[in-house]
């Protein structure tokens, strides 16, 4: 994604007020731009948006890819689920089992 940052500003310290960062000012430790425009061209390609037809205000964007947090995160999430449930199953059905046979 490309973006265009603009309008770099300063925060004066003395009089305590955003002021405009240009030529005259000697540039300062913290400054920030206050305008970003981007090309959402290939936004389009990794989000989709999810409308509500009804609800105008009910819209979100939902990631088309996964990451590799995403995937380690529903790996072990995954993982653990698995093991909590063979390990309930084994201990309910095959521990009263054993106890039964005694």
């Amino acid at each position: 994604m490309e973006c265009e940052f603009s309008n770099p500003y300063y925060w004066d310290t003395i009089e305590r007020i955003l002021k405009p960062l240009d030529e005259t000012v000697a540039r300062p430790d913290t400054w920030n731009f206050t305008k970003i425009i981007c090309d959402t061209s290939e936004m389009t390609n990794i989000y989709e948006l999810v409308e509500n037809p009804e609800i105008s205000e009910n819209q979100f964007y939902l990631q088309k890819t996964i990451s590799y947090g995403d995937f380690f995160v529903i790996f072990f999430l995954t993982l653990f689920t698995l093991i909590f449930f063979f390990n309930f199953i084994f201990n309910f059905i095959f521990k009263k089992r054993i106890t039964f046979r005694k």
